[in-house]
This record gives structure tokens, sequence and C-alpha cells, in this order.
């Protein structure tokens, strides 16, 4: 098993097929080597928008807890994960189905926190369901399609803009958030950024946040700095997929009960409940949990009840 407290860098990089370098790292539950680590029940994890597999940090000791291995997933254009200019959100499964066999990896499951959420609902249109065990969103954006009443402005803003001015998008990132996380000789510039964007969440996320010392927004100050590492393309690129319509519809995806599980904060700004109901409405058979008294955060406060819940999906005890 790996350290309680284990919150060291982990990344590691594979290769793929067409030649892009894909950058995951592990937390959790581990093997004595890698051919044990396999058997472990697994779940991938795909950070929010921005973000990188850092991000993994967070629910480190809840997955510990329950014996869960995660592998978290940067995206393309995040953290070292070569670009891929022709991504789709479902294009997305191949990448982690390539990952999956490259660590030997049969059975597993996938779960998307925010802006990772498109990229799991993927992982169940393209991914086989005899390698598939179970998706999870939480806090999940959904296709703008459902209409963006109840967001928070500079979301709607961002979605609004970027199918038509990614670059734009890019700019904007890169003046702001970027410029922070690129700044080497203050690297605190980046923390005191993200800290005065809390400042005007809902006090349910601001509790989240700052709890433990902190230790949540040191895991975001990190995220963010490896997101932005190679600039802002990767954020515009995909701000406009999210703009854009998906490459799927809510009702193709092939939900099989048990196996869909929707988490979602009745006081989420970022993408408000309404999303996730009506997004849920679309998916027959997909189990939605509110969380009445939580809000974008739910991911980072709820671990403990979310891993045991991914813990039933993988191993079927439900």
């Amino acid at each position: 098993m790996a350290n309680n407290n284990s919150t060291a860098d982990t990344t590691q990089s594979i290769t793929l097929k067409d030649g892009r370098t894909l950058c995951y790292g592990t937390n959790g539950a581990s093997g004595s080597n890698s051919a044990a680590s396999a058997q472990l029940p697994t779940a991938f994890l795909f950070h929010g928008f921005p973000g990188s597999h850092q991000e993994g940090h967070a629910i480190h000791k809840a997955a510990l807890t329950h014996g869960i291995r995660i592998v978290s997933v940067s995206r393309p254009g995040y953290a070292g994960s070569s670009p891929e200019p022709k991504r789709t959100i479902s294009s997305f499964a191949l990448d982690v189905l390539e990952l999956a066999d490259h660590l030997h990896i049969q059975r597993f499951a996938v779960m998307g926190i925010s802006g990772g959420g498109p990229y799991a609902l993927g992982c169940l249109l393209k991914i086989p369901a005899d390698r598939l065990a179970g998706t999870m969103v939480v806090s999940g954006m959904y296709p703008t399609s459902l209409g963006l009443s109840e967001m928070m402005l500079s979301n709607r803003v961002i979605f609004n803009i970027a199918p038509w001015a990614p670059w734009l998008i890019g700019f904007l990132f890169n003046s702001s958030i970027g410029a922070a996380a690129q700044d080497v000789a203050h690297p605190e510039r980046l923390k005191e950024t993200l800290q005065g964007g809390f400042k005007s969440m809902p006090p349910e996320d601001r509790r989240v946040v700052e709890a433990d010392g902190g230790e949540l927004l040191d895991i975001f100050t990190t995220s963010m700095r490896e997101a932005f590492r190679d600039g802002a393309a990767g954020a515009a690129y995909e701000a406009a997929l999210f703009g854009n319509p998906w490459d799927f519809d809510l009702e193709q995806l092939p939900v099989r009960k048990g196996e869909l599980v929707i988490y979602h904060g009745g006081k989420d700004i970022h993408v408000p409940l309404r999303m996730a109901r009506e997004a849920v409405a679309k998916m027959n058979g997909a189990q939605l949990i509110v969380e009445e008294n939580e809000g974008h955060t739910l991911g980072f406060c709820k671990t403990d009840e979310i891993m045991k819940k991914l813990r039933q999906m993988i191993a079927k005890e439900q």
C-alpha cells in the first residue's frame, strides 16, 4: 500500500500508437509490483477544466481507504500530454483504453470531475462493456444545448465565445491564470490568484478549499501550474469542445443498470443542478445523487462516500 499521506509527484507517461505522449499519475492503493497493481480495483480519473492529473492527490486518502487504485490522466494539451488538434470528447476514450492496455488493466471504472465529466460519458459510449465496469460523473459539465441559465457569468462567457473564437479564450487565459502559472520568478502568484477567485465562490466551496489548512488549494495550485505550463492552447481548445455540439448525444449512451452514477451539488454555480437533472433525464438508467448543501467542490468533500460507491461499481457489490 502507498503511504497514507503520499502526495508526492507520481507523473508517468506513455507514447501512444500515433506518437503522442500521454501523461498520468497514480494514487490510492498500490501493489508490490506492476502485475499486482494491475489486479487492484482500478478507476481512471479525469480532471476538471482546466486542470491536470495532479488532481488525483485530492482523493488519494479516500481511495487508499477503500482499496482503489486511481489512475489520473492529463488530457491532450495539458501537463505534458501532447496536443491533439483533431480530438473529440469521445475520442479521448481510445487514449484511456490504450493506457489501460499498457498497464495490463482488463476491467476498470472511470470517474470524471467537473470538466472531466463529458469524457467519462464518452468512455461509456466507446469502451466495450466487458472492459468498463462503471462510470461516475461528479459535478460534471453537460452539453450547452441544455442552456446556461443559472451558471456563473464567467463560464457562460467562455462557453459562448470559445466555439467562435478559441484564440480569444486562449488570450484571456494566458493573460490571467496562465500568466500566473508560468511566473517562475513569483511562484506564490498562482496560489494568490486562485485564492482570489475562490473568494467569490459560494461558502460551500470556500469551506472545502480552506479545510485542512488549505490542502486542496495547494493541490489545485499544482494542478493549474501543470495545466498551463505549455500555455493555454489546451484549455482554449477544450472550451471550444464544450461550447460546440458534442460528438455524441446523451440519448445514445448505452446505460446499464447501476453502471452510471451522477453526483451533483445543489449549490453548484459552475454547473447548475438544473443542467444535471435535464441531462440525467436523457440518459435512461442513470442514477442521480444530489447533495443539496454542497457546491461544485462536492467531489473533494464527499470523497469517502464517492470512493465507497466507486468500489461497489467496480466489484459489483451492489
